[in-house]
């Protein structure tokens, strides 16, 4: 520890603020009663974790601390702020004192901050705050009767009882440790080896059904209760499956449902003969288009004379190519009669739309017979001579009008003249009005049957037309088949799939009907996919798989269902065993097996733990050792310097100075002097071991002017070789100069703060040489 600063308000009456330089010896100087060992004792105050408040002290006591009451002021508050550095860190006491409180904190300086701390912990543990006092020293001789009265001896004597217990408690822990840890690993074994046991007779009892023992493999302490509560599961849901007549009931339904499979099956095998029906309507309605242009065609034959169309288109329909062609044909048979016809008559020199050629006929034949029969028409008839002209190839009679008038019929003279010349002409004439009468037959035989074959053509284009109404209605009768078909698909597919919406086509449509098609077929392949891994699933837990949704594989699962029902009550034992007894027994013992896998872990920390201290606990002896060759080597350099004339020797296992030789014989009183110097000895050597710093109050009783020269020499060389922190006080003395003098010589090494008293307020302020 070294201290840093300390700051003093309206405590002890004192007033003001120190600093505590590095390598510079700290001077307390004042006359007497000024305040110098209030200062001391204040700083010694601010330390402490316990005070005495009240009551009063059985004697005066130089080393003993001043209480509560001696440190409150009057009036108001009194603080002591003290911040020293330890182990490379800085910490700030704050003590606040009055009549009816000591309130007191620590704090360490972070980088973040200042951080509070225990106050009684951090003195007394971490601290050791009680060496502090122990260094402490009334005057510059007290320090070397503080070892002979064993004082220090016994502090630190405290301290190593501390470490002697941590040792043994440390030994005695770590033998505890190794039998901890060799029971720990014999009983893990042991856990090992029943879980084994465990699985294997579980293995067996379920050898017969199928159940997935893999997670139970390895053992894995705190998961045991859940994987026995997953197996449990997967055992009551196989016992659930086989006992209760679910698994029946849903074969049942799936056996509906492959009926509805088996007719929807029956349905499509109808696929190719319901496109044939659209091939029908295809043809039908291609036929229907054909017969319209015919029909279209043949109306405008509106009479025997318009020629019909050259080439006729053939029909899907073979009735209809039949009836088209016996139609077609009585035309063409009646334009051919007609043709002749008319061929004929314009031989004869008939228009055989105007004349009769059956009068023509007749008036022939009256002339044939007056011709065969040798008529003389002179007979009893009028006879009388008229001209004839002959006009535009047009004969004509030139006959008196008085005839005309008297007799309208002269007006109506017959065009079939009766032949007048020599018999052999008229035999040749006879032969050419046979033949004329002839072709007039011809002409109107062949008349009255084109006509006869014209009426029948119109009546079969009446009859066409009917046809037409005919193709239309057996469209409409494919379209229903067609139609009827989709809707009993459709029924039966939403049975089968159990409310599968699929786009039904409101018309005999080939695309639509194909699409339809498809997604019937794609549905019944989704479905039977589903339906097959559904009982799948059911099945699991009885390990039981079909390869495919038909009633054979169904009637093979019912079969096997039915032969486990038979050992099903063995699986209910072995599922209570699980549930009732074994999750809970192992439950504690994976618990038990959790805490002791832990033990090798933390028994090795703890051995290694306690390993390091045992390795780096303080040595008592060595320490003894070490002080007393720094005050042996100190009191060498007193003797060398001729500083003492004595010289003391210690116990051997302690800090006792067991006697004290001057001139080869034994002494028990020291001059002053020479007991200031050995207690400048033992104090520095104490506080190089344990890193604190002296404090010796009223350093100049027991010296004079030169052995105080020599004091102060003595202080600085140890603070330079040591590195040692000193707090000392001087009376104001003509043996200790401000003003010139021997004092000067340490200027540079000391740090002197004076004490002045105005009766009220003891100020602290830094000196000037």
């Amino acid at each position: 520890m070294r201290l840093i600063n300390a700051q003093f308000e309206n405590i002890m009456e004192l007033q003001g603020e120190m600093a505590f330089p590095d390598n510079k010896i700290v001077v307390i100087y004042g006359s007497n009663k000024s305040g110098k060992s209030n200062i001391i004792h204040t700083i010694r105050y601010a330390f402490l974790s316990k005070t005495i408040r009240f009551g009063k002290k059985s004697g005066y006591d130089e080393l003993q601390i001043v209480t509560s009451n001696e440190m409150a002021p009057s009036k108001g508050v009194g603080k002591i702020v003290v911040e020293f550095e330890h182990n490379n860190k800085q910490y700030k006491i704050k003590r606040e004192i009055d009549r009816y409180r000591d309130a007191c904190w620590i704090e360490r300086k972070e980088n973040c901050g200042n951080t509070k701390l225990e106050f009684n912990d951090t003195l007394n543990k971490e601290l050791k705050i009680g060496l502090l006092n122990a260094l402490f020293a009334p005057d510059s001789a007290m320090g070397f009767d503080q070892l002979n009265e064993r004082n220090i001896d016994a502090v630190i004597r405290e301290l190593f009882k501390e470490i002697g217990n941590a040792k043994d408690l440390s030994n005695n822990f770590r033998t505890r440790i190794k039998k901890l840890k060799e029971g720990s690993s014999a009983r893990i074994s042991s856990i090992e080896r029943e879980y084994k046991l465990f699985i294997s007779k579980l293995t067996d009892e379920l050898k017969n059904i199928t159940i997935n023992l893999s997670d139970l493999d390895k053992y894995e302490p705190s998961q045991t209760s859940e994987k026995i509560y997953r197996v449990s599961e997967d055992i009551r849901i196989y016992v659930d499956s086989v006992e209760k007549g679910d698994l029946k009931e849903f074969f049942q339904d799936n056996m509906i449902k492959n009926n509805y499979l088996n007719d929807l099956k029956r349905l499509l095998l109808e696929e190719k003969n319901i496109k044939n029906r659209f091939n029908s309507i295809k043809d039908i309605s291609d036929d229907e288009y054909l017969l319209k242009q015919l029909i279209d065609d043949l109306i405008k034959v509106e009479n025997i004379e318009i020629s019909p169309p050259n080439e006729i288109k053939r029909f899907c329909d073979n009735n209809l190519n039949k009836q088209v062609e016996n139609t077609y044909q009585k035309l063409k048979d009646a334009q051919t009669l007609y043709r002749q016809a008319v061929t004929l008559a314009e031989k004869e020199g008939l228009d055989i739309k105007l004349d009769n050629p059956q009068k023509f006929k007749s008036e022939k034949e009256k002339v044939l017979c007056i011709l065969d029969k040798d008529v003389n028409i002179m007979e009893g008839t009028l006879r009388i001579k008229a001209d004839l002209v002959k006009i535009d190839d047009a004969i004509h009679a030139i006959i008196p009008l008085k005839l005309i008038k008297e007799d309208s019929s002269f007006s109506k003279i017959n065009p079939q003249p009766i032949p007048e010349g020599p018999e052999k002409e008229k035999r040749e004439y006879v032969n050419e009005l046979n033949k004329s009468i002839s072709n007039l037959g011809a002409i109107y035989k062949n008349k009255e049957d084109s006509d006869k074959l014209f009426r029948k053509f119109r009546d079969e284009m009446v009859c066409l037309e009917r046809y037409r109404a005919t193709m239309q209605n057996n469209k409409n009768k494919e379209d229903k088949e067609i139609l009827d078909w989709i809707v009993s698909v459709s029924k039966k597919l939403l049975l089968f799939s159990s409310g599968k919406d699929i786009k039904i086509p409101k018309k005999a449509d080939f695309n639509e009907v194909d699409a339809f098609i498809s997604e019937v077929k794609g549905t019944i392949q989704s479905k039977k996919l589903e339906y097959k891994n559904e009982i799948n699933q059911k099945l699991k837990p009885l390990s039981i798989i079909i390869e495919e949704f038909d009633i054979s594989e169904i009637n093979s699962c019912l079969m096997k269902l039915k032969n486990m029902e038979v050992g099903i009550h063995v699986y209910k034992n072995i599922l209570t065993d699980l549930t009732k007894e074994k999750r809970r027994e192992w439950e504690k013992i994976d618990a038990e097996y959790i805490d002791l896998i832990k033990v090798p872990i933390v028994s090795n920390r703890l051995d290694k733990i306690l390993t390091t201290i045992l390795d780096n606990i303080f040595d008592e002896q060595e320490i003894i050792n070490g002080i007393q060759e720094i005050i042996v080597e100190i009191n060498d350099l007193l003797i060398t310097e001729c500083l003492v004339n004595a010289c003391i020797e210690m116990n051997k296992d302690s800090l006792l100075v067991s006697k004290i030789i001057y001139k080869n014989k034994e002494i028990t009183h020291p001059s002053g002097a020479e007991r200031s110097f050995f207690s400048l000895a033992a104090l520095t050597a104490l506080a190089v071991y344990f890193r604190l710093p002296v404090i010796i109050d009223e350093a100049a009783n027991n010296l004079d002017k030169d052995n105080l020269q020599l004091f102060i020499h003595l202080v600085r060389q140890f603070m330079d070789k040591y590195g040692v922190q000193y707090i000392i006080s001087i009376k104001e003395t003509n043996d200790f100069p401000l003003d010139g003098g021997w004092v000067d010589e340490f200027k540079d090494d000391l740090q002197i703060y004076k004490i002045e008293y105005d009766g009220d307020k003891k100020y602290i302020s830094l000196a000037t040489m």
